[in-house]
């Protein structure tokens, strides 16, 4: 079983950096910092139980503040302020009283001597990793600014293509809201009532009203069991996902999913696209860029494969090879990826087929909801369909009672 573990290592330039990697052993840990060209000083496990509750109740910094610093620091950096005064304008400006906090932190890590890299590692779990080693790599390579520019682009365009995805399932979302509300007024309000005066006159009960009063005894038989289960069941598929089986499973789930599976690979090939062509600007190594990926991409699946091409670029096999095994990268992908490792060009390809999958990921949003909706509408009518036999046929029986 792998555990986490942090380390600390030192560039043959002489440059210190610090990161948490994911092994089953210690020197498992010191051979991927090796790899990475980097002279491993310090390992040890990452504690649990406390940091992690603390980590789990952390207030996490919103991508929209995060983007409005990234784009905030760029510009003081781009002007020639210096660091420390560039952190007290924006702290003065900053309504978020979480990053306000973390910056606040920062800015006294700077005054205490360590560098800026340093300083957001100590607050890794406020940012998203990618950023971090944004930070890192855009200060170690003297190249802060553009990759800041590149970190804002880059967060920007998650924020769009989340807002894409929202939007699309929103409207569905809320018809589905109301005909569940309406369902369960009418199982527990309006059919007890009429189930009493229905019985009273002899008159035979439709399935349909059968059904209902049947899940209405349920519900008001065993109310609190479900109360008390709920929670439970939640915080059980919660643990379940946080599992390597069930991560795996809810990531594949999310990809082959009908309708929006589609939207999602593509979401997914941009993402992959965009982060390799950003770390790959700053100067990172190809080997290094792929281990950051690995862990930054969100999706078990996708992980994998980049976990497989960065064993193949160390044991100096086919780095293409993975993706072109892999059901979930696209032929565009897999080609674009060969012929910029070929020319020698592998940043600006990536970065031309990510503006394509973002355009693609566009496109298929704004879809997504005329897709849905005769599936919405089918479902709106078998439950409408339900709650009128319920009713009315009953109605309709009582009257023939009383002409008898």
């Amino acid at each position: 079983m792998s555990v986490k573990f942090k380390y600390q290592a030192i560039s043959r330039d002489g440059f210190k950096s610090s990161g948490i990697i994911e092994a089953e052993r210690e020197d498992e840990v010191k051979s991927i910092v090796d790899s990475l060209g980097l002279i491993p000083l310090s390992v040890s496990m990452v504690a649990a139980g406390g940091n992690r509750l603390k980590i789990m109740f952390r207030k996490k910094i919103d991508q929209e503040s995060l983007l409005t610093f990234s784009r905030k620091f760029l510009s003081l950096n781009r002007a020639g302020i210096p660091l420390i005064r560039s952190l007290n304008i924006i702290i003065e400006d900053t309504e978020d009283e979480t990053l306000t906090g973390v910056l606040s932190d920062i800015r006294k890590s700077i005054e205490g001597g360590n560098n800026l890299a340093e300083s957001f590692e100590k607050h890794a779990g406020y940012f998203p990793e990618i950023f971090i080693n944004a930070i890192i790599s855009g200060e170690k390579s003297g190249k802060l600014d553009e990759i800041l520019d590149r970190a804002s682009e880059m967060i920007g365009r998650e924020m769009k293509i989340n807002e894409q995805i929202k939007t699309a399932v929103r409207y569905p979302s809320y018809v589905l809201l109301t005909i569940s509300i309406a369902f369960i007024v009418v199982t527990t309000i309006v059919i007890p009532r009429f189930a009493g005066l229905y019985s009273s006159y002899g008159a035979d009960l439709p399935w349909a009203t059968k059904l209902l009063i049947s899940i209405n005894r349920f519900i008001s038989a065993y109310w609190y069991y479900l109360l008390a289960v709920s929670p439970l069941l939640a915080g059980s598929l919660w643990r379940i996902r946080l599992t390597s089986w069930g991560r795996s499973s809810y990531d594949y789930i999310t990809l082959k999913a009908p309708i929006i599976g589609k939207l999602m690979i593509k979401s997914y090939l941009a993402r992959f696209c965009y982060i390799l062509a950003t770390f790959l600007s700053s100067g990172l190594p190809l080997s290094q860029s792929l281990i950051i990926m690995r862990k930054a991409i969100g999706n078990y699946y996708f992980s994998k494969v980049i976990a497989k091409m960065g064993e193949n670029l160390t044991g100096g096999s086919d780095l293409i090879q993975p993706m072109r095994d892999s059901e979930f990268f696209s032929p565009m992908v897999v080609q674009m990826a060969a012929i910029g490792l070929e020319s020698g060009s592998l940043e600006s390809l990536l970065l031309e087929t990510a503006r394509h999958y973002d355009f693609e990921v566009e496109r298929d949003a704004k879809k997504l909801t005329a897709r849905i909706e005769p599936l919405l509408t089918v479902l709106i009518g078998a439950i409408v369909l339900i709650l009128a036999l319920a009713i009315f046929v009953p109605m309709w029986n009582m009257i023939e009672v009383f002409k008898r």
